[in-house]
C-alpha cells in the first residue's frame, strides 16, 4: 500500500518526535492544525519552531534537513 503524503508527514513527526525526547527535549505540538510549525523543541535555551516533511532513518539515525 502506498502511503499518503499526510500519512508519510505523520510518521515523520512521529519518529522525529520520539527520537527528540529519547535525547532529552521537551517536545511540544500546537492544538490546531494550519500551523507553522508540526512541533516545538523546548531547548534549555529557548523555544524552536520544526516543520516536519518526510524523514528517513540511516544507520540508526534519523536523517532529517533542517531549513
Amino acid at each position: 500500500m502506498e502511503l499518503t503524503p499526510d500519512q508519510k508527514g505523520g510518521i515523520a513527526e512521529l519518529a522525529i518526535a520520539w527520537k527528540a525526547a529519547r535525547l532529552g527535549i521537551v517536545v511540544s505540538r500546537p492544538m490546531t492544525e494550519g500551523a507553522r510549525d508540526d512541533l516545538i523543541f523546548d531547548w534549555r535555551h529557548g523555544l524552536q519552531r520544526v516543520q516536519c516533511k518526510w524523514a528517513r532513518e540511516v544507520a540508526g539515525a534519523v536523517v532529517v534537513r533542517p531549513y
